[in-house]
């Protein structure tokens, strides 16, 4: 099985430097409002005892194992994981190959996957299914490998036998982790995000509502699995060049049930107060 080795301390200090990064700080002291840095064990979460379990990450084809080193503070707070979400965020996102949860996680290759099957409309049980599918190809390869090395290594008499998918213990992303990470991703970014609407401008106006994108919002019922969407539509506002500059969530389609920024309602008083500008609504 792949695996990924961690050690921020030690494999990124040049970059750091470059990226404005001083130091790592101990997480569990930044929530008490202190800033004590990290330092080195000289010990890793490598399984040899159930303390210290190796972090399974989803990836495309199977999962990856992830080895981190742990890390003690000047503080006293010992066993600081490095690929503990709080550390990772401290380190520069070109780095991060992986986003992580609290037992788990995700490769970025993995979720870059998982948002361009959203983007086209798959649903998160489509991806589910499709991540299983992957997994079973990747391990029936491995099968087919194992058996046909073994025949130069074994006598013929030799009884082999290969544990099944399931023996093997490896788990599937389900929605919540894809969900999570997901969420996980936009936040790191949202300032990024909101910062680039804002410096976008606009000689005219496009108002429009789209439904695709708002299927998978909502959730699973545990009882029967039956699925509620907690939205109908999508309201977007675009410029001229179709780049978004504003957009909500909308239970409804009437825009004066759902207040908007320069929704028709008000469309009169935008292009009074800027005339140069035409407000127009595309329906559909």
């Amino acid at each position: 099985m792949p695996y990924i080795l961690i050690d921020a301390l030690n494999q990124f200090p040049a970059i750091f430097k470059n990226c404005g990064v001083k130091e790592l700080l101990c997480p569990l002291c930044l929530r008490d409002g202190l800033q004590i840095k990290l330092v080195d064990s000289l010990k890793w979460r490598n399984g040899n005892s159930n303390r210290i379990q190796l972090r399974l990450l989803h990836c495309v084809d199977s999962p990856i194992l992830l080895a981190s080193k742990l890390y003690n503070c000047e503080n006293g707070h010992r066993c600081n994981n490095a690929c503990d979400p709080d550390i990772v965020k401290q380190i520069p996102d070109c780095l991060g190959c992986f986003i992580t949860s609290h037992k788990s996680g995700v490769t970025k290759n993995f979720l870059s996957l998982c948002e361009q099957l959203l983007d086209k409309f798959m649903s998160f049980d489509g991806i589910e299914e499709l991540h299983f599918e992957r997994y079973e190809i990747t391990y029936k390869s491995m099968k087919d490998r194992f058996l046909t090395n073994s025949r130069y290594r074994f006598p013929p008499s030799e009884a082999i036998t290969v544990p099944s998918l399931g023996q093997l213990y490896w788990s599937f992303a389900g929605s919540n982790l894809i969900s999570s990470a997901i969420m996980s991703n936009f936040r790191r970014d949202e300032d990024r995000y909101r910062g680039l609407f804002s410096s976008l401008t606009a000689q005219w106006l496009s108002c429009d509502h789209t439904y695709k994108s708002v299927a998978n919002i909502g959730y699973r019922r545990a009882c029967d699995g039956k699925w509620f969407q907690q939205y109908t539509a999508l309201f977007v506002i675009v410029n001229e060049r179709e780049q978004p500059l504003q957009w909500k969530f909308t239970k409804t389609e009437n825009l004066a049930k759902s207040p908007t920024p320069f929704c028709c309602k008000w469309a009169s008083t935008w292009v009074w107060n800027k005339p140069k500008l035409t407000v127009e609504q595309i329906s559909k």
